[in-house]
């Protein structure tokens, strides 16, 4: 297998799936999240000097991990793998390489429990914009999806209690993030409850 050929393929193919097919209400889970859960993966499968085939796998996943959205965004990681196999089967890729894939974007799911350290390194990546210095504009940009999706309008306080719970329940699988942004997620709570003081 050429790894840079299917990498190159698969940025190629979701690039132009999100560009063609995705709402304009998804102003979260596009193609500008999908390159930065490349970039971050890229860094920690660095960091942690991962093998060419598991850089691959990574890569390959973080591009497809939220596709599926172009479809049905609940559930969407099974729909992502779904069109990720397509992809893959069409280009004769091995059924262990496919697999390996498949169970990465399943890792991305909410309270998922990777079971390796490739797994655990993309479902990091998936939560890096924590990190992000647009870290608030991205979450502005999530709330209008998520009312988007849901047909309605949250309320500053409903949406950044839910959000100071999701940052104080969070944690990272690996301890990349917390090596890298040194008191990260407590940063991030303590700004959180300074914008509900503010409401």
């Amino acid at each position: 297998m050429k790894y840079k050929t299917i990498i190159l393929d698969s940025k190629r193919y979701v690039s132009d799936l999100l560009y063609r097919n995705l709402s304009p209400g998804i102003e979260f889970h596009n193609l500008n999240h999908a390159k930065s859960v490349v970039k971050a993966s890229k860094s920690m499968a660095n960091y942690y000097g991962l093998s060419e085939i598991e850089k691959t796998v990574l890569t390959i996943s973080a591009w497809f991990h939220d596709v599926g959205h172009i479809v049905e965004p609940n559930g969407h990681e099974v729909t992502s793998q779904n069109i990720l196999e397509a992809f893959l089967k069409e280009r004769k890729i091995s059924y262990g390489f496919i697999k390996k894939c498949s169970q990465c974007i399943m890792a991305t799911q909410m309270n998922s429990s990777p079971g390796n350290q490739v797994e655990a390194i993309i479902r990091d990546a998936d939560f890096s914009h924590i990190t992000d210095v647009t870290y608030w504009d991205l979450n502005k940009s999530l709330k209008r999806e998520v009312e988007f999706l849901n047909k309605t309008t949250l309320t500053e306080q409903k949406w950044y209690e839910d959000n100071l719970e999701f940052l104080s329940t969070f944690s990272f699988c690996t301890d990349y993030y917390d090596i890298k942004f040194n008191g990260i997620l407590s940063q991030r709570i303590l700004e959180n409850l300074k914008i509900l003081e503010a409401l």
